[in-house]
């Protein structure tokens, strides 16, 4: 199975939130093929969790959750990691629900 470049992906899921009503916006752009994506879900309270993408035993896509905490909090977490990683994408999702619509079914 050929796996789908991140841009594209990132696309994909930028349009999903926007359907939603929500609010998405890319804060880092990393590699267009390959790039890991960490998402930053923001509520309108001033908190924020990340979900950082991770591969399961199978392969798969899996999302780990670290929050939700203090925006500044998270914002500190993310600069720590793109220091790690320079291909690294952070997309930021503004969701009041803080709904981060990695999981959802996609219907034709």
């Amino acid at each position: 199975m050929t796996k789908l470049k991140t841009k594209i992906w990132v696309s994909a899921l930028m349009k999903r939130v926007e359907i939603a009503g929500s609010f998405s916006a890319v804060l880092k752009k990393g590699d267009a093929d390959a790039g890991v994506c960490l998402i930053k879900v923001c509520d309108l309270e001033g908190h924020a969790t990340i979900y950082n993408q991770i591969r399961n035993t199978q392969g798969d896509i899996a999302w780990l959750s670290k929050g939700p905490l203090k925006e500044c909090i998270i914002d500190e977490e993310l600069a720590k990691k793109v220091r790690q990683d320079p291909d690294l994408w952070i997309i930021e999702i503004i969701d009041k629900k803080r709904n981060h619509f990695l999981t959802e079914p996609v219907e034709n």
